[in-house]
């Protein structure tokens, strides 16, 4: 027979998890009231500290997918290898924050080419203060797409732009398929 133990609440149970000591301390500020209701008022020089801070980071995220920790640090050590290997934050938003340690270093991540993580694409872009994912994500990128097998009699740009609207929207062919100067599958 079981005793019967008295419940605990969740609180009481991961109370002993935290150590306050590695806690933030918030300060006591008045209120500032108006018309009986509580007003913030935040100025420059409260956020000033926190904007330095972050002022060389990236936002990193994947069309399509949602990525561990993990895959991403093994990402970035196989593939950013010429940098120092930025702090990485996950937000439940589904992106990663990516702290550089310089904005050299931030911008030669940035100035390389498309890269792509379990053949998605992986958008990387520079932080800003005003940052939200829902308004600045990325939803549509343009990719480059090579046509295999297509008969050279279908290499003009009615056949051409037929096949390539059933893929999504047209932008523009290959100088050298537009001006067939080589023979090459259409893209």
């Amino acid at each position: 027979m079981i005793p019967n133990k008295e419940k605990k609440l969740r609180v009481d149970v991961i109370s002993g998890n935290r150590i306050p000591a590695n806690d933030l301390v918030l300060g006591y500020y008045a209120p500032l009231m108006m018309e009986g209701k509580p007003v913030v008022i935040i100025s420059n020089e409260d956020v000033e500290k926190e904007l330095m801070y972050w002022k060389n980071s990236a936002i990193m995220y994947v069309l399509g997918k949602d990525l561990s920790m993990n895959a991403v640090k093994q990402f970035m050590m196989r593939y950013w290898n010429f940098v120092q290997l930025p702090q990485l934050f996950y937000h439940d938003e589904g992106y990663f924050l990516m702290k550089f340690n310089s904005k050299q270093e931030r911008e030669m991540v940035l100035m390389r080419w498309l890269y792509t993580i379990h053949n998605m694409p992986m958008i990387v872009k520079n932080w800003h203060p005003d940052f939200n994912i829902k308004r600045d994500m990325v939803r549509t990128i343009p990719i480059w797409v090579t046509l295999p097998n297509i008969p050279f009699y279908l290499w003009g740009p009615t056949s051409l732009g037929k096949i390539g609207i059933s893929i999504g929207k047209l932008i523009l062919t290959y100088e050298y398929t537009a001006n067939k100067l080589g023979i090459k599958n259409p893209s």
